[in-house]
């Protein structure tokens, strides 16, 4: 835990403070959180000047980041569960990154190799059942729809991941 100096903070509330510390620090001892999310969640038990006191704390010692936390998001759905950038942006939103932060995070990220890493794992799988042309385009579409791709993302995904794969017409 922090160490937080008697001088740091008025003697009277320094129960409340370390409190206050070790509710943030057991938010962030599960995964990486924002400060919205910390704000949030520990809103309703001490008062906001502590809360923000804690914030900064732990801003000031890096354990929060919501830039790097913005990053590693995007990583993380990148690799594990492709979807668009509008999609991720609003994810972002909803966990109170501002955007700035949400925008640099997703400068890397494209979204026609989004939609085709997203796209591939059902096709190979459609591909094993020899699933007729018309299905195999409406499947792959719908995910990649549902996922929040444009269509014209979607259109050029799918014909890279039939080339790719080798799809043939049964």
């Amino acid at each position: 835990m922090p160490y937080i100096t008697k001088e740091e903070f008025p003697s009277e509330y320094s129960d409340q403070v370390s409190k206050a510390m070790t509710a943030a620090l057991n938010l962030l001892s599960y995964r990486m959180r924002t400060t919205f999310e910390i704000r949030s969640r520990i809103g309703d038990k001490f008062a906001p000047d502590i809360i923000e006191y804690v914030i900064s704390k732990l801003v000031d010692q890096r354990y929060l980041d919501d830039n790097k936390f913005a990053q590693e998001w995007c990583d993380n759905r990148s690799k594990h569960k492709p979807r668009a950038k509008g999609l991720l942006k609003q994810e972002l939103y909803k966990l109170g990154i501002s955007d700035a932060d949400s925008d640099e995070a997703l400068n890397a990220i494209d979204d026609k190799v989004l939609a085709y890493d997203a796209g591939i794992k059902l096709a190979q799988r459609l591909l094993h059942k020899e699933t007729p042309s018309e299905i195999f385009n409406k499947k792959v579409q719908g995910l990649l729809h549902r996922r929040g791709f444009h269509t014209s993302t979607i259109i050029d995904a799918v014909k890279q991941i039939k080339r790719d794969i080798g799809y043939v017409e049964p």
